[in-house]
């Protein structure tokens, strides 16, 4: 049934592990060192201001739309206008930010499940975010990653599918795409001609708007059942 696949694409955050709780200790590690770094950007902005702004700002620029990193700087260099600092001063500021939005705690099937996977086909993570598979530890089973700020478009644009492609020597049609989201992952993947697997982690309803996975699992452990691949030995250390 999947003979004709040639690659894996993932999606990285909240099919990996859970990005709320993440981004959410991530922006109040870079409040909390603006406040003592900056106080007068912190004593104007809530953090609820702060992400309002935020929004505002990749509104305003929509040509940096695909590229949430260069977002984040450029927030941060209008607050540090604001607040009459120079701008330059404040761009640690996203390596505090980037740093703990990438101290993430995997779901507990993912490296099992990605040992296994990688045994067999060539893993691409496919995302909208900005995560560092390197820093995060799980580098060592995909042969690249493919982001938005790089293909300059976000998924659902069959360009982030046509990218995984490109890169794997194959057809969309033998790219293999999981993920969380019904319209950035599933849609996004049907539209490019993929196989779309829909990772439903908290047994939602499929909303009734969007035309439904090419396949659904719970979690990663299902994927390899759906595979039929057996499990990779454990490396014995």
């Amino acid at each position: 049934m999947f003979d004709h696949i040639k690659v894996i694409s993932l999606d990285l955050d909240d099919t990996l592990w859970d990005i709320g709780s993440v981004i959410t200790h991530a922006e109040q590690c870079l409040y909390d060192w603006l406040a003592d770094n900056f106080p007068r950007i912190t004593e104007a902005h809530t953090l609820a201001s702060m992400r309002e702004a935020r929004v505002a700002i990749g509104a305003r620029f929509p040509e940096i739309g695909h590229d949430l990193g260069e977002i984040r700087r450029r927030t941060l260099r209008w607050h540090a206008e604001q607040a009459d600092y120079p701008h330059t001063d404040v761009e640690q500021g996203f390596d505090i930010f980037y740093t703990a939005r990438n101290q993430v705690e995997l779901y507990e099937d993912v490296v099992p499940a990605l040992r296994t996977l990688a045994d067999r086909y060539p893993l691409i993570a496919l995302t909208n975010g900005n995560a560092d598979l390197r820093h995060i530890g799980l580098d060592q089973f995909f042969t690249s990653t493919i982001s938005s700020a790089t293909v300059r478009a976000s998924k659902p644009h069959p360009a982030m599918f046509d990218a995984a492609s490109a890169h794997a020597g194959c057809s969309n049609a033998q790219v293999l795409h999981v993920g969380d989201d019904p319209v950035t992952d599933v849609q996004g993947a049907r539209d490019a001609g993929a196989v779309s697997v829909w990772i439903n982690r908290g047994g939602a309803a499929w909303p009734d708007a969007h035309a439904r996975a090419d396949y659904e699992i719970g979690d990663l452990h299902q994927l390899i059942e759906l595979l039929g691949l057996e499990p990779a030995a454990v490396p014995v250390r």
